[in-house]
């Protein structure tokens, strides 16, 4: 039993130390807001107005990156906007704001 509580504490100690690390250096704002194609995080600073993503080409990128989809599928580059409301109607346009 004492091996196991020093195995167990030397866990807890490691799970600890790793929450320590992701408070203070992580984004807690990234599991509740996405972030755009250029990497902006919508619902935060200059985008706090527009705090929804919307995925408005979704098949297509899914199309394009079918083998990274199936095999890696968090290094997809998905093409998402933030925007203050969700679109109404599927093929609505919405303005790009990252050209000009």
């Amino acid at each position: 039993d004492v091996c196991f509580l020093c195995i167990f504490m030397t866990f807890w100690v490691g799970m600890v130390t790793i929450a320590m690390g992701a408070f203070a250096t992580g984004d807690l704002s990234g599991l509740t807001y996405g972030a755009d194609y250029l990497g902006n995080r919508c619902g935060v600073g200059d985008f706090s107005d527009r705090p929804k993503l919307w995925y408005p080409r979704l098949s297509k990128d899914l199309g394009e990156q079918y083998d990274i989809a199936i095999s890696h599928p968090w290094e997809m580059a998905l093409y998402g906007l933030c925007v203050s409301e969700c679109p109404t109607r599927p093929h609505e346009s919405h303005p790009d704001y990252g050209t000009d």
